[in-house]
């Protein structure tokens, strides 16, 4: 199989928890959608080290999406995740040094302040540093994922038209989940990266011309 363009590469940044899993699932149908082909450090299998690998797939890539989710702690320990940002960090660093790489962040949508009327910018709060950077907001369930995911690669250049709309992106969702869990069973348990990108490319809707 050839390597992805760069132009179509699409890195994304974001937990792989069973948790977050229908949410990752999202994201990829919706990127493989309108004619991206989506990245992300699950290529690397179970490799000890990833982050030389994905250093090389943020360089291959012209645009990525980063979820940061995972900004609380969890655990006895309370630790929060630092990956995510970490990988951000080397996406701004491209977008910085040589003006080819466009990145997006996303956000979990805050609980409505009860004496501002509306939603906080609770994000400003642990990455204060992105103020003024306008980050997608999702409720953290598969149709709000799709629905921000999808109005950001429309704005990109290399998006495929004619485009699906983003209804049928999530009504497609159960039947490529279904193909996910197919695969995952003939590999018995193992969830294989390519086996995802397979599954998403029979199961995004086609648009006829």
């Amino acid at each position: 199989m050839a390597a992805p363009r760069f132009e179509q590469s699409v890195f994304i940044n974001c937990p792989f928890d069973p948790a977050y899993e229908t949410l990752l699932h999202a994201i990829v149908l919706t990127t493989v959608s309108l004619g991206f082909i989506p990245r992300c450090a699950l290529e690397a299998g179970d490799a000890d080290y990833r982050f030389p690998h994905i250093l090389e797939l943020l360089t291959k890539s012209k645009y990525s999406i980063h979820d940061l989710s995972r900004f609380t702690g969890e655990g006895a320990a309370n630790l929060a995740r630092m990956n995510m940002p970490l990988e951000l960090g080397v996406a701004i660093g491209l977008k910085l040094s040589r003006k080819k790489h466009r990145w997006a962040v996303m956000v979990p949508t805050a609980p409505v302040d009860p004496q501002a009327g509306q939603a906080a910018f609770e994000y400003q709060r642990y990455i204060s540093d992105l103020a003024g950077k306008d980050p997608l907001r999702h409720e953290q369930t598969p149709e709000s994922v799709v629905r921000e995911v999808y109005s950001w690669l429309k704005t990109l250049d290399e998006v495929v038209n004619p485009q699906p709309g983003g209804p049928a992106i999530v009504a497609a969702l159960p039947a490529f989940q279904r193909k996910i869990a197919d695969s995952k069973d003939n590999a018995l348990g193992k969830s294989i990266w390519a086996d995802i990108l397979t599954a998403a490319l029979e199961a995004a809707p086609k648009v006829n011309a």
